[in-house]
């Protein structure tokens, strides 16, 4: 009984730590393409 509860709440751990993985991926993908209103484009004069 105890082995099984601990193999589930090593899966949840790892399903958790797959999502977080593939957040942080997506946010890296996201920094990563140039935005076209990028503030560094306009020139304040």
């Amino acid at each position: 009984m105890a082995r099984n509860k601990f193999s589930q709440e090593k899966r949840a751990k790892e399903i958790a730590r797959q999502k977080k993985q593939e957040e942080k991926l997506k946010r890296r993908q996201h920094k990563d393409q140039p935005k076209p209103e990028a503030p560094e484009s306009t020139c304040g004069e």
